[in-house]
C-alpha cells in the first residue's frame, strides 16, 4: 500500500518592514491517501 500527501490549501502571510516584506505566517493543509497505484 502506498502513501501520499496531497496539498489542500496553502495560505501566507506578509507584512512590510523597513527592511522590505516579510514572511510572517506560512500554513499548509495536507490529507494523507493510501491507494494501491499510482493513477496514469
Amino acid at each position: 500500500m502506498l502513501r501520499g500527501y496531497r496539498w489542500v490549501n496553502y495560505t501566507h502571510g506578509v507584512t512590510r518592514t523597513a527592511e522590505g516584506w516579510k514572511v510572517n505566517k506560512v500554513l499548509v493543509g495536507y490529507v494523507v491517501e493510501e491507494f494501491n497505484s499510482l493513477k496514469p
